[in-house]
C-alpha cells in the first residue's frame, strides 16, 4: 500500500512572521495609497481607483495564508513580488525619462504631495524586495528553477515595463493630442505649461467624442483640469 507524499515542511517561524508582517504593512501602505487617492480626488478631481482599496484588503487575506504557511502562496508571492518590483522601478525610470524636469520640479515643492509619494514608492518597492528574499529562500519554485531568481524576475518585469510606459507617455504628447492642450490652455491661459496625463476617445453615430485629463503646472503650482470635445 502506497503512502501519500508527506507535506512540505513549513517555512521557519521567524520567515513566517517577517513575511507575514511585510505582507500586513504592504497591505496598510496600498490602503494609504488609497486614502491619498481619495484625497486628491476631492480636491483636484483626480482619477478615483476603487481597486486600490479592494487591493490592500486582498493583501491582508494573503499574509494570513502566508503566516499558516502555504506553500501555493508562498510560491506565488516568491514569483509576483519581484514581478510587482521590477514594474514599480520600470514605471518609475519611465517617468523619470519622459517627464520634463521642470514638472518633476514642481511636484516635489507644491506641498506635501510629492515627498509623501515618494516615500510611499520607496516603502511599497522594499517591502516587496523583502517579500522576494523570504520567500525564495523557502518557496519550491526558487528550489526547482534558476528562473525564479529574484534579480531575474525583477529585470524581467522592469525592463519591458519601463519601455512600455515610456512609449505610450511619449505617445500621449504627440501632435495628436495638442487639440486638447488648447482646450485647457483655453481655461487656464499661458502662464502654465501643459501635458497630457489621460486620453480617450470614441465614435458614436459618426461622431467623435473625446476626454482628457491635462496637467497645467508653472513654478509654484500644479493643477489637474479635464477637456471635452
Amino acid at each position: 500500500m502506497n503512502t501519500p507524499p508527506a507535506p512540505p515542511p513549513l517555512p521557519p517561524r521567524a520567515a513566517l512572521a517577517r513575511v507575514t508582517a511585510n505582507l500586513i504593512l504592504l497591505g496598510a501602505v496600498t490602503l494609504f495609497t488609497s486614502a491619498l487617492e481619495v484625497v486628491a480626488f476631492i480636491r483636484h478631481g483626480d482619477n478615483l481607483s476603487l481597486g486600490t482599496p479592494a487591493a490592500g484588503f486582498l493583501i491582508w487575506v494573503v499574509a494570513w495564508l502566508a503566516w499558516k504557511g502555504k506553500q501555493g502562496v508562498w510560491n506565488a508571492i516568491a514569483v509576483l513580488a519581484p514581478l510587482a518590483a521590477g514594474a514599480w522601478l520600470g514605471a518609475l525610470v519611465a517617468v523619470t525619462l519622459t517627464t520634463p524636469w521642470k514638472l518633476l520640479g514642481a511636484f516635489l515643492r507644491t506641498g506635501v504631495w510629492g515627498p509623501v509619494t515618494g516615500a510611499t514608492f520607496l516603502v511599497t518597492v522594499i517591502l516587496l524586495a523583502l517579500l522576494a528574499r523570504d520567500t525564495h529562500r523557502h518557496s519550491f519554485l526558487a528550489q526547482k528553477s534558476k528562473w525564479a531568481n529574484p534579480a531575474v524576475l525583477t529585470a524581467a518585469s522592469l525592463l519591458p515595463t519601463a519601455a512600455l510606459v515610456g512609449l505610450l507617455l511619449l505617445l500621449l504628447q504627440g501632435s495628436w493630442t495638442k487639440p486638447a492642450v488648447e482646450l485647457a490652455r483655453q481655461q487656464l491661459g499661458d502662464g502654465y505649461n501643459y501635458r497630457i496625463q489621460s486620453w480617450h476617445q470614441q465614435s458614436r453615430s459618426g461622431q467623435v467624442h473625446g476626454r482628457a485629463t491635462v496637467i497645467a503646472y508653472n513654478d509654484t503650482e500644479i493643477r489637474t483640469i479635464e477637456v471635452e470635445w
